[in-house]
């Protein structure tokens, strides 16, 4: 009976391993053009690293590229190659205290800039961020802004934000900075005036705050972005858009107190229920816990369940404790494609002990996460501590892979080796809304949308054009991908544009491939394309109808009237730079 037993109990634990496809990585980072130390200019070891990276699509050939701060080092820029490895362009920020980077297209020209934000020796010496522009032959460019209305205004630099504050199709401009010290204003607010120059907004609400990390999501469901402002050291604070240049403090929509002393926060939708809810990382010492197993701030997991309720259930799904281990940055993404969000943790030792391996979290379908699992990512070699980390498909083949980035360290980039070829999975590319030509008020950029794939059994998949695990960098991540386990039919492709636009795509998409929605590229009233050589498919009756039709309409008033669009790839010509497979 005995053996029997032990025989079940074996039987259940290689049921368990092999539904669950545990994800394993590889250290592709030597291999496929990452920088070594000498060459990345290790100049300050044990500060080389500053919370986050800037993953964008660049200069829009469908790959992601990548902007790296070394903080006191020469930042990292690499272009993709397009076939899953990378080289790097020197941007020439030796000696500069960089922290936040972040990455957009201001001026609609198809083409992104990036901007590093810079210190400012603890307040003696303000600075102004820097920008980068490149040519078609990739050559990058340094610049004060000045070309955009910019670099008047000095400050002590941390975190850069591009956002669409008055849903007017164009991204304006938040600097977050820390104090200088005898100044009053400490972040500055820019609106975007539509032809890519900026102008310097008074009176916003949000000036004078001491909290610089930045969350955006529409928390309340109105169409209009909010800001939910954390710090590592100090309490967390919100503030809710008004579809204009203000916003108001809000005290009792989220539970505040236990958002407070956050390194990191994730927005995603854990549980498939198709709303962003909320992991926050807070790995600060908590002094009446010194002499605790768990010395740490519990981390915290705020469950949207709808009509402003937000609940924290991270003790119910195994989150709030991770004993003996200091998190101090989480990045997510769907690792073996059974279509929930795992988390990756990184561990941060302030080099006072041994290096801890970063944790992988498993989602087991929204009940629980399963943690203590061998991911294949060891730190090796020099002692090094956690600081960092983001998911993307950086090879494009449908799985998500890691990028870390190591404080003592270089940035190291790992490659997915699970086997998923009986999983499913979709990629979909966000660009604007296609009938923007014939209604410039349904306009919007892409970041910020939330993304819904509906398959045949009613099952929604939800994901947000926004950073995967947000501290000091913003990505901007405008192909989603989306696991979505033994699925193999797409009924419907939801776009929630910040705003209140909503693009439907009707429809059978065809799964492990990509879908593209929407356009790329800005040109006059009445073309498309890439070279804006080709009139868009679009009207206002319903003749184009199933599979590759988009109906983009204004969410509050759908009855008012919608408008429709043959899709990407329905046209007679092929989208710019569309890879094999998309739709």
């Amino acid at each position: 009976m005995g053996r029997g037993l032990g025989l079940g109990v074996a039987l259940v634990l290689v049921g368990l391993v092999c539904c669950a496809k545990l994800p394993l990585f590889r250290d592709v980072s030597q291999k496929n053009g990452i920088q070594g130390l000498e060459e990345n200019h290790r100049r300050v070891p044990h500060a080389s690293k500053y919370d986050g990276a800037t993953i964008a699509d660049l200069d829009g050939d469908g790959f992601y590229d990548m902007v790296l701060s070394n903080h006191g080092n020469n930042a990292e820029w690499y272009w993709s190659t397009g076939q899953g490895s990378f080289e790097s362009a020197d941007p020439h920020m030796r000696h500069f205290d960089v922290h936040g980077t972040a990455a957009a297209d201001i001026n609609n020209d198809g083409k992104m800039e990036a901007i590093l934000t810079i210190g400012g020796s603890r307040g003696s010496k303000p600075s102004v961020p820097m920008w980068f522009t490149f040519d078609a032959s990739g050559k990058i460019e340094r610049t004060r802004g000045e070309e955009y209305g910019l670099g008047q205004e000095s400050m002590r630099g941390r975190v850069a934000s591009f956002v669409d504050i008055d849903n007017d199709g164009d991204l304006d401009l938040i600097y977050t900075n820390k104090p200088i010290p005898g100044e009053l204003r400490v972040h500055l607010v820019y609106e975007n005036t539509g032809d890519g120059q900026f102008v310097l907004r008074e009176d916003t609400g949000i000036e004078t705050l001491e909290v610089y990390k930045i969350v955006m999501m529409d928390i309340d469901e109105d169409g209009n972005t909010d800001i939910l402002f954390f710090h590592s050291y100090r309490e967390s604070e919100l503030y809710m858009g008004t579809g204009g240049f203000k916003f108001i403090r809000n005290e009792n929509l989220l539970p505040l107190e236990l958002l407070h002393y956050a390194h990191c926060i994730a927005v995603m939708d854990y549980d498939n229920d198709g709303d962003l809810d909320l992991f926050v990382v807070r790995g600060r010492n908590a002094p009446a816990r010194a002499e605790l197993e768990n010395p740490f701030l519990e981390n915290t997991l705020i469950e949207n369940r709808g009509n402003g309720v937000f609940v924290n259930v991270a003790e119910e799904k195994g989150l709030n404790v991770l004993t003996g281990y200091r998190p101090y940055h989480v990045t997510y993404g769907d690792f073996n494609n059974d279509g929930y969000l795992d988390l990756y943790v990184t561990i941060s030792t302030e080099f006072r002990s041994a290096r801890k391996n970063d944790l992988l979290l498993l989602n087991e379908k929204g009940v629980s996460f399963k943690k203590g699992l061998y991911h294949g990512i060891r730190a090796e070699g020099l002692p090094e501590d956690g600081n960092s980390a983001i998911a993307f498909d950086f090879n494009m083949d449908g799985k998500v892979e890691l990028l870390t980035g190591n404080r003592n360290s270089t940035w190291r980039l790992y490659e997915n080796m699970t086997d998923l070829s009986d999983r499913s999975y979709l990629t979909v590319r966000v660009g604007r809304p296609s009938a923007t030509e014939l209604d410039s008020g349904l306009d919007r950029n892409p970041l910020g949308a939330v993304v819904k794939v509906y398959n045949w059994r009613g099952e929604v998949f939800t994901r947000q054009v926004a950073t995967p695990g947000r501290s000091h960098a913003q990505a901007y991540m405008d192909t989603l991908h989306f696991g979505l386990m033994h699925t193999a039919k797409i009924d419907r492709i939801v776009v929630e544009y910040t705003g209140g636009i909503t693009l439907v795509r009707q429809g059978n998409s065809r799964i492990n491939s990509e879908v593209i929605i929407g356009r790329f590229f800005h040109c006059p009233p009445g073309l498309t394309g890439r070279d804006c050589d080709r009139k868009p498919v679009c009207d206002v009756t319903s003749r184009c109808n199933g599979r590759g039709c988009e109906r983009v309409f204004y969410s509050k008033c759908e009855a008012c009237g919608s408008y429709f669009c043959l899709a990407p790839g329905e046209e007679p010509l092929a989208e710019p730079h569309r890879r094999p497979g998309a739709l």
